[in-house]
């Protein structure tokens, strides 16, 4: 009886992806269109790590990294497009140094939460993305100095940071 009853009210697992679920051209080209952005990220996000290879190696990352300098595009748009570039770009792809711009200090309090997210992504990516990340160690956002710390950037000169005024930056 309960297990007929956990029959009707359970619902049947979602089938698995496969390519054919995902059209990875499509999502391309609804990146370079605001109104399309959203779901195209969504996909990326929700595409499983096998399926990741094949639009990394179609340059999906560039175009992430486009999402992400482009000051028209909506906040939540350019920070979901970092958090996605570890994921899709190659160790020889040249898309680390474009990030950079991203990393200036501003007082806009947006600049100053793309920055920290760039930071991350950038310490994700690893030695590819250490000297781009290196120079924001004297950026004046702790948490951004810390992610620079953290991340090794500075090599040697990790150690200068131990002597930051502030708590996050020194652990």
């Amino acid at each position: 009886m309960i297990a007929a009853l956990l029959a009707v009210l359970t619902l049947p697992a979602p089938p698995p992806a496969t390519a054919a679920a995902f059209d990875l051209e499509a999502t391309q080209r609804a990146l370079g269109h605001p109104e399309g952005r959203d779901g195209a990220l969504a996909a990326l996000d929700r595409l499983p790590a096998p399926f990741r290879t094949a639009a990394t190696a179609a340059g999906t990352g560039a175009l992430l990294a486009t999402v992400a300098l482009d000051p028209s595009a909506a906040l939540s748009h350019r920070v979901r497009a970092v958090r996605l570039l570890p994921y899709y770009v190659t160790p020889d792809a040249p898309v680390a140094p474009l990030l950079g711009p991203l990393l200036q200090a501003t007082p806009d309090p947006e600049a100053t939460a793309l920055a920290r997210e760039t930071a991350t992504a950038l310490a994700a990516l690893g030695p590819v993305g250490h000297p781009v990340l290196a120079p924001a160690a004297g950026h004046p956002d702790p948490e951004l100095r810390a992610t620079v710390g953290r991340a090794g950037a500075l090599g040697a000169g990790t150690c200068a940071l131990l002597e930051d005024p502030w708590p996050v930056v020194r652990q």
